[in-house]
């Protein structure tokens, strides 16, 4: 199966308003696969950007980092691929409203001033709708594959501690 989604990326300011038209994305899904393809023009941070897809919940937009992005003379265009499964833990690909470019470090601090989204999904985008938490560990953004590990970390701890329950302490 072959599904393509594309949408303009708009300029949001720190009241929530939508702004001006800076670029777009795209994203192709292909059985497993995805490609994300982002390009932006005419902004004026030389900045590096952290690319999130969202997925929209009610009133919480939760999130996945899919790297970073850097600007250079007001230009910044990435390519992003990998296997859709290693996205989101508890949502799949398909469910993706759009995606939110919030200033690399600056997720974790508030207020956010300036950040640019790209959506398909109708939703109102408010920044502090944004659920951050599960894609950061001690202030480091976690990549989608990073997240996948440390859970399969913690489910091997998990585990190793329940055959180690059923041991009894012998002193020696």
């Amino acid at each position: 199966m072959y599904q393509k989604m594309i949408s303009y990326i708009h300029l949001y300011d720190e009241n929530g308003e939508k702004g001006q038209n800076i670029g777009f994305a795209k994203l192709a899904l292909q059985n497993q696969n995805y490609k994300l393809r982002l390009q932006m023009r005419n902004v004026a941070w030389e900045k590096e950007w952290s690319v999130y897809g969202y997925v929209r919940d009610k009133d919480i937009l939760h999130t996945a980092c899919f790297g970073t992005l850097k600007m250079r003379n007001g230009f910044g265009e990435g390519l992003f691929s990998g296997n859709t499964g290693e996205v989101f833990a508890r949502y799949r690909i398909v469910d993706l409203g759009g995606f939110l470019l919030i200033e690399k470090g600056k997720e974790k601090k508030e207020p956010i001033k300036n950040f640019c989204v790209s959506q398909w999904d109708d939703g109102k985008i408010d920044i502090n709708m944004v659920d951050f938490r599960h894609n950061a560990v001690e202030g480091e953004v976690l990549h989608a594959a990073e997240l996948k590990e440390e859970q399969q970390d913690a489910e091997e701890d998990s585990e190793a501690q329940e055959v180690l329950g059923t041991f009894e302490k012998i002193d020696i």
